[in-house]
C-alpha cells in the first residue's frame, strides 16, 4: 500500500468535522508505526542484551 493510500483510508472513517489538527496527529501516528515497523524488516533494531546495562548499586 502505498504511502497516499495509506492515508486516503485513514481519512475515510474519520467524522466531518474532525480537525486539521486531529488529522495531523493522526498522520503522524500513522507515519510513526510505518517507520518503525520498516526498521525490524531489515533488522536494523539492535537486541535488548546490547542496550542494558547493569544498574551501578
Amino acid at each position: 500500500m502505498s504511502e497516499t493510500d495509506a492515508v486516503q483510508t485513514m481519512l475515510k472513517p474519520l467524522r466531518p468535522d474532525v480537525s486539521l489538527h486531529e488529522v495531523t496527529r493522526e498522520i503522524a501516528f500513522i507515519a510513526g508505526i510505518r517507520a518503525g515497523c520498516a526498521q525490524l524488516e531489515p533488522r536494523e533494531g539492535r537486541p535488548i542484551e546490547e542496550i542494558e546495562t547493569p544498574i551501578p548499586k
